[in-house]
């Protein structure tokens, strides 16, 4: 009994080490012994290490392969580190489990590149040509440690050497040597000892990492920090099982006689071949069964299976569709029962339909005061229809529809009867939950364009301003304003489009103004708009002065001429001043400006008279003054005294400044002006 007993229980912790153990890697099933098992962890994000469970001192270096899998966890104060298992890193078996190798390789010689890179890598660093590959590129451990890991991925994860040398998810800078000792790694030939081998380290199928993956594989070839080569682990024979499959069909107008189909699927795809009359193909298979049938696969591998049954709309199944679980040893059986439907009162449905406007709030007044919408049942008419208008909301529901017709789901959709024109409809959404029929009608627009008219005689006085403001108003009311410069041809326009050509079905007044220019008067007219500016005018006015001594000569002309100049160009205009209009006159109606400058007036007389000189004075605006300046002619009489009087025998002759003969000096000066008048009269013949 005691045997039995040690027996049994030998058996129960066999089977359950065994199970425990097993690992899938890209589908592939292995099976290996418990022992030894190795804690995986990480340090300084790229630096791996596994330690034998129970065994201090047994730490050793490992690379990892599967890049986009979890690494190793950190070690951390109160986190458990994973469990790793050993196992012989056989060639085929290396092979399939690298899920991305770098193309152009045999599994063979995969196997001795991947050998090579670890006997020529950190941190046996076995020298190449009597130097190793650390000591050639001058690197640390820990470069060289990552140099070693860099070539491992670049096969085993076909990484590029740009990625390998820029991965931000490695957090490890690598410069050129280290990039180069990679490379280098890769190119050794095969020269490793026929006894160097590989071991991999495999992590529990359920595990994952601190990203939410599975971990990554691990391997290396028994170097360790202590010296210690660890044992490798030979594999038991493989253990197979069983897996019953039984259909049973009960309900009142089951068919006894219908088959089933069921498709088997395992989690080990390499399963090929025939197992008990059953034809597997990359680990899948298929049955079928009727009712009181079933099935048993023997000599299957103790994996994972999924028994999936075709779905068969006329019956029930349970379990649904599927069922799940692990080949065992002692069999496994899964047990379907296919339950026939019932007719049943069909359900009744109903479709909702609502009406949307795009129309910018019926800008344009043309929308239908209702539409009418028709139901289509897989595309067929119904003859049911909803009219929809303001009152009811534009909603409505088509209501008692059956949902089903010969066994298969209708499809319920509407379409909108006799669009309105200028419309167009859309439908989106679905008979669940809601028809929406959306009615778009762009309005119209249109456009306003004038131009500016200046009325100034052409800017004459510099006016006319460097822009103006145009404000558009629609009914009334100002919407939109422009900045308007002439253009390079000089022409003042403007244009606004795009407009609501109607508001609530009526069409909208379009109005211009400006704003006000100072000096000018606007006219519009419909949208151009006239500016009127009446150029300033001035007037100059001109004196006449005379200086010639009252015109002591006489030769003083009854009148002169004076013309006006413009900016010192003749205009054309004279005057004639003269006694009648007291020699003073003005030139009228002048402009003040030519070309926005104000003109310079100016006068000169015409034909000054002989003998005079005209002189200018004053300006444009106080007036001018031409005086005419004549120098009168002069003349001299001379004579002598011859006393007859007996030597002034009487009295003695006069003495200077004696006035006691006056009379004798008034005849003297009477000669005197006699003879002048006679001088001037005989000049005048």
């Amino acid at each position: 009994m005691k045997k039995l007993r040690k027996r049994f229980m030998s058996f129960i912790l066999t089977f359950v080490m065994i199970f425990s153990m097993i690992n899938l890697t890209e589908g592939e099933m292995i099976t290996y012994a418990a022992e030894p098992t190795y804690k995986a962890y990480k340090e300084n994000v790229t630096y791996f290490y596994v330690m034998q469970e129970g065994k201090a001192g047994t730490e050793e270096v490992v690379y990892c392969f599967n890049k986009d899998l979890d690494p190793p966890d950190e070690v951390k104060e109160g986190k458990e580190m994973v469990t790793f298992t050993r196992v012989d890193g056989t060639a085929d078996r290396f092979y399939r489990l690298v899920n991305n190798k770098l193309e152009g390789f045999t599994e063979e010689e995969f196997y001795e590149k991947v050998l090579s890179v670890l006997y020529h890598g950190y941190p046996r660093a076995n020298p190449v040509d009597g130097q190793s590959i650390k000591e050639k590129y001058e690197l640390t451990d820990g470069e060289f440690r990552y140099a070693t890991q860099a070539a491992l991925w670049r096969l085993t994860d076909s990484e590029s050497w740009d990625k390998l040398a820029a991965d931000p998810n490695n957090n490890y800078d690598i410069n050129p040597n280290m990039l180069e000792a990679a490379k280098n790694l890769l190119a050794v030939e095969k020269d490793y000892p026929e006894s160097f081998s590989l071991y991999l380290f495999l992590p529990p199928a359920s595990a994952t990492g601190s990203g939410g993956k599975a971990y990554q594989n691990l391997l290396s070839t028994g170097m360790t920090t202590t010296g210690n080569e660890p044992e490798a682990q030979s594999e038991p024979e493989e253990t197979t099982g069983s897996l019953t499959v039984s259909k049973t069909v009960e309900g009142d107008g089951a068919d006894e006689t219908k088959d089933f189909t069921f498709t088997i699927a395992l989690g080990d795809t390499s399963v090929n071949g025939t197992y008990s009359e059953v034809t597997f193909t990359n680990g899948v298979a298929t049955i079928t069964l009727h009712h009181g049938e079933s099935k048993t696969i023997e000599g299957l591998p103790l994996v994972e299976y999924t028994v999936a049954e075709t779905e068969d709309d006329d019956y029930e199944t349970t379990p649904p569709s599927n069922a799940s679980g692990t080949v065992t040893e002692n069999g496994t059986t899964v047990a379907f029962t296919n339950t026939k439907k019932q007719p049943v009162e069909p359900e009744k449905v109903s479709v909702s339909v609502t009406k949307e406007w795009n129309d910018n709030n019926n800008q344009d007044g043309i929308r239908p005061n209702s539409v009418t919408v028709k139901l289509l049942a897989d595309g067929k008419d119904t003859g049911k229809t909803v009219v929809l208008n303001e009152e009811n909301n534009w909603e409505g529901t088509f209501t008692e529809l059956d949902e089903y017709k010969a066994g298969k789901k209708i499809e319920y959709t509407v379409e909108e009867v006799n669009v309105a024109n200028d419309y167009k409809a859309t439908v989106t959404g679905n008979a669940e939950t809601g028809y929406k029929i959306t009615n778009t009608h762009t309005p119209e627009t249109t456009s306003v364009a004038g131009s500016k008219t200046w009325d100034d005689a052409n800017n004459q006085d510099g006016k006319r301003p460097a822009s103006i403001t145009i404000r558009l108003h629609a009914d009334g009311k100002e919407i939109e304003h422009k900045e308007v410069k002439a253009d390079a041809n000089g022409n003042w326009s403007w244009s606004f489009e795009n407009l609501a050509k109607n508001q609530d079905g009526k069409a909208i007044v379009y109005t211009v103004t400006e704003d006000s220019v100072e000096g000018y008067t606007p006219t519009i007219n419909g949208y151009n708009v006239k500016n009127t500016y009446t150029p300033g005018k001035t007037s100059v006015t001109v004196t006449k002065a005379w200086t010639d001594a009252e015109n002591q000569d006489g030769i003083r002309p009854l009148e002169v001429t004076v013309k006006l100049l413009a900016d010192n160009v003749d205009t054309g205009k004279t005057i004639t001043l003269n006694a009648g209009n007291n020699w003073e006159e003005t030139f009228t109606g002048l402009d003040e400006y030519k070309a926005g400058k104000k003109i310079e007036y100016t006068v000169e007389e015409v034909n000054v008279a002989n003998g005079y000189k005209a002189t200018v004075t004053g300006n444009a605006e106080t007036g001018y003054k031409i005086t005419n300046t004549h120098t009168p002619e002069t003349t001299s009489v001379a004579g002598s005294k011859t006393w007859d009087d007996n030597n002034n025998q009487d009295t003695g002759s006069p003495k200077t400044g004696d006035t006691s003969n006056p009379m004798i000096w008034l005849s003297v000066m009477m000669i005197a002006l006699a003879g002048m008048f006679l001088t001037y009269a005989r000049e005048k013949k």
